[in-house]
């Protein structure tokens, strides 16, 4: 007897599974449209309440409606959500400052994803026209290839500036020295390595020459390895956090000798001074005379703590002629507080200058290199009357104008009073300010003032750089360039202190309390040259990610006081751009032979909020809810200036999101949008800048003509300090070389690069 074959419910059971993957995942887009229509709209409401677009309540409203229809199965879901769409598309051109790809990017991506998700739900509904389901799958289809298109585009660069203009070049300077014996490598400050091996051509093959680590510092988690490097000869001269000094073969990177001046100093050690008593011009040529088993007639300086030590530059050891067996005693206050500094030591001459503070007392300091003996102090920082505040600093280390006789210093913005009338003296003259000196006497020669009534913290924090440059009347004038965390780059007669560029005095906002305003009324802003303190804050630059985010910044914006620059700090809250804590310009270089001057800036803002006493509560980065910066990016660039005729030559957005992303996460995606940054650049005479500072932890290589990346390595650590150059004396190698720290482990990393040996 034949068994015929029994029907089965295949085909039903998977139409079945079918049916509940289509309604599970229009459920999901539901939720997903549901809630962002809420999130949209209840922000929506507080931001049109306060003044702002209404765009983000409609489309709050609009997601709600969509996810009701989505829900409901209604089968126009799919044109109304491509009618908001279009809708927000007409609003994101009329509403962006500008086509940029990061400026448009955050307000249609994620409208592009949620249309996407809403048209695959809506096609899968059983209702809908056959017609009408293709349709909405061809545009979902052309959607999800724009969005991949568009995440593409993400890890290229975008709004880079670069404008045909035209750049002489001029022979090296005959005095140029082989080696970097100061923080700027020259006495002039300007980074500039006059060497040539290394070129645009070949720069991609540099490679690993030798990797140094210094482990002295994994016990200070808290300290930053801020130390340029010194090269004299063959020899790198290094200090750590920890003031752990050693000496390395430039060429191979092995340790010669280590010198350990104090345990225990309350600050990171800024980088080394370099005093060869055979090379003094400022000496008679009997003085400089070397002697037969004389020590110490190279040396190194370095401050640790309340001392400033001098070590003999071949052996480590402490030069007993100096001093009280090798140091001196940077003085105490008269409550016998020890002096500490936060500057490296400068060599002036036969002279160490450096900057003191010991409570409210701060001091510069002029020792003498050879015998540890002070020979002037200026104490013109220090407030007048024991019960002022304590007055301006010095930030970083001076620079010494042989040609003039003069050291220049630049200051914090010190403690202003709670009105601009009742500043001291002191406070009114020196406050975030270039202050000049005579190098022999201590004598002050003169002061420029680049923040009045500092209330904000905009400290000058960038060594200057010294130059020359023609004046209105065709005359060349010796010039000090200075940049200020405003972004306002300022030229000045090095010989009097005036601009040689014009500065304009501008109304700044004002804060009346009791009757008058307690703020300054003008502040100095530099008329010719570019201001770097990017665009005025305003609902429509507010950035984010997402359309959420970005409704975050707007409604802090609106929930904040901001009146441009310089914010009166008054209010619950108020917002401060470009931020200290992250200031506009954090170093520079110059190329003479080039004219160019490489300034690295970064533009973030940030949020303070008070109690209603006043007092204030935090300091912290404006960023959305998502932890993403509320400034449009780029958020950190390199540009090139050309000094003779002021002009931007390019511009640069300068690292990726490797290291960043919402809630603080490592994305580890190297997106180019460019972030904050540190450090400062350093220019080659062969047409290559090499920076270091970026917060993906590269160390770049930009051709200095272009702005264009020509090669990129990434380092062990984070490195805040520029990178040195140069060409080895016995192999006839250049070396470029950078200090990294490892915020893991704590570790200081070395790395030496070169070309391949032939």
């Amino acid at each position: 007897m034949t068994s015929s074959a029994q029907p089965t419910d295949q085909p039903a059971s998977t139409a079945a599974r079918g049916s509940r993957l289509n309604s599970g995942f229009r459920i999901l887009v539901t939720l997903i449209l549901l809630i962002s229509g809420i999130a949209l709209g209840a922000g929506g409401i507080m931001l049109a309440a306060e003044g702002g677009t209404w765009y983000y309540l409609w489309a709050g409203a609009g997601y709600v409606i969509c996810a009701l229809l989505l829900l409901l199965r209604v089968r126009i879901t799919g044109l109304l959500a491509t009618l908001l769409f279009i809708a927000t598309v007409v609003w994101a051109i009329k509403d962006a400052p500008n086509f940029g790809f990061w400026t448009l990017v955050p307000r249609l991506g994620t409208p592009a994803l949620l249309l996407l998700l809403t048209l695959c739900s809506s096609a899968l509904l059983t209702n809908v026209h056959r017609v009408a389901k293709w349709l909405q799958l061809a545009l979902a289809g052309a959607l999800f290839i724009a969005l991949l298109a568009v995440f593409i585009s993400g890890f290229y660069p975008h709004d880079s500036i670069r404008r045909d203009t035209p750049i002489a070049q001029r022979s090296l300077l005959p005095d140029q020295s082989p080696d970097w014996h100061t923080v700027g490598r020259d006495n002039n400050g300007t980074r500039f390595a006059p060497h040539q091996q290394i070129t645009p051509q070949n720069v991609d093959q540099l490679e690993v020459a030798w990797h140094y680590r210094d482990q002295s510092d994994s016990q200070q988690p808290d300290h930053t390895q801020h130390a340029t490097p010194l090269q004299i000869g063959d020899t790198l001269y290094t200090c750590s956090a920890s003031h752990l000094i050693t000496a390395l073969n430039g060429t191979t990177g092995e340790s010669e000798w280590q010198f350990s001046p104090e345990q225990g100093a309350p600050s990171s050690c800024h980088t080394l001074g370099y005093y060869d008593v055979t090379q003094d011009v400022s000496l008679s040529s009997q003085q400089r005379q070397p002697v037969d088993g004389q020590q110490c007639q190279q040396q190194l300086f370095a401050v640790a703590g309340s001392r400033l030590f001098a070590v003999d530059a071949h052996t480590g050891e402490a030069c007993s002629d100096f001093g009280d067996h090798g140091s001196v005693a940077l003085g105490a206050d008269n409550e016998g507080n020890s002096a500490h500094s936060l500057t490296a030591p400068l060599v002036a001459g036969h002279l160490v200058i450096t900057g003191s503070r010991s409570g409210s007392d701060n001091t510069v300091h002029a020792i003498d290199a050879r015998t540890g003996q002070q020979v002037w102090q200026w104490e013109g920082l220090n407030a007048a009357q024991q019960d002022e505040a304590p007055g301006p600093r010095m930030t970083t280390s001076a620079i010494y104008d042989s040609d003039l006789d003069a050291v220049y210093l630049t200051t914090d913005s010190g403690s202003p009073a709670a009105s601009a009338q009742q500043d001291s003296d002191v406070q009114q003259r020196f406050s975030s300010a270039i202050v000049a000196l005579d190098a022999n006497t201590g004598r002050l020669k003169w002061s420029f003032q680049t923040v009045h009534h500092d209330v904000w913290g905009y400290g000058v924090n960038a060594q200057p750089v010294l130059t020359e440059i023609n004046n209105t009347n065709k005359r060349t004038l010796p010039a000090l360039v200075q940049t200020s965390p405003t972004g306002n780059i300022f030229i000045l007669d090095r010989q009097t202190g005036r601009p040689i560029e014009s500065v304009e005095e501008r109304s700044a906002p004002e804060l009346e309390q009791q009757g008058h305003n307690v703020l300054a009324t003008t502040q100095p802003y530099t008329g010719t040259m570019p201001q770097l303190q990017g665009t005025r804050l305003a609902d429509n630059t507010m950035w984010g990610l997402t359309p959420f985010d970005q409704l975050s910044c707007r409604l802090q914006l609106q929930h904040s006081s901001y009146q441009g620059d310089y914010t009166p700090p008054a209010g619950r809250s108020t917002i401060q751009y470009p931020a200290a804590n992250t200031s506009a310009i954090k170093g520079v270089s110059l190329d003479p032979t080039r004219r160019l001057l490489f300034v690295n800036s970064s533009h973030m803002a940030e949020k303070t909020v008070r109690d209603r006493d006043g007092n204030i509560r935090y300091t912290e980065p404006l960023t959305s809810a998502l932890g993403v910066p509320c400034v449009t990016p780029p958020l950190g660039i390199l540009s090139a200036i050309n000094l003779d005729s002021h002009k931007l030559v390019w511009q640069v957005p300068v690292g990726t999101t490797l290291n960043a992303g919402p809630f603080g996460l490592h994305s580890q995606l190297p997106m180019p949008v460019g972030m904050p940054n540190n450090g400062a650049p350093t220019a080659t005479a062969s047409g290559l800048v090499f920076f270091a500072g970026a917060d993906d932890n590269y160390l770049r290589a930009f051709d200095s003509t272009s702005g264009e990346v020509v090669w990129r390595e990434r380092l062990p650590g984070k490195a805040v300090s520029a990178p040195v150059s140069f060409t080895s004396p016995s192999n006839h190698r250049q070396y470029v070389v950078v200090a990294a720290r490892d915020q893991d482990s704590h570790e200081t990393h070395l790395v030496g690069f070169s070309l391949p040996r032939d």
